[in-house]
């Protein structure tokens, strides 16, 4: 069974983009320090890292959920995107 988390990319399309960031954190933050799993250390990181990048915290829209793994997904894409735009 896969741990279902709020969607932060469920907002409107014109939600900036560091809010997206800080609805990551939210999320990424209840599910580091409130389940145990093999991926903590990892997702305490990534947590750090986004933290830098967004304000401390955000209110986030439960209604919406999809997985972790889903969640992850779409901000590994959504970091690359904004990297390969600094690059170029």
């Amino acid at each position: 069974m896969e741990l279902m988390v709020a969607d932060v990319f469920a907002a409107p399309k014109n939600t900036a983009e560091d809010e997206i960031f800080c609805r990551a954190v939210t999320v990424l933050r209840k599910v580091y320090k409130h389940h145990e799993c093999v991926n903590r250390k990892f997702l305490g990181k990534l947590d750090r890292n986004l933290r830098s990048m967004a304000r401390d915290y955000c209110p986030v829209e439960e209604a919406k959920k999809d997985t972790l793994k889903n969640v992850l997904e779409t901000l590994r894409k959504t970091m690359q995107e904004k990297y390969s735009k600094s690059w170029s």
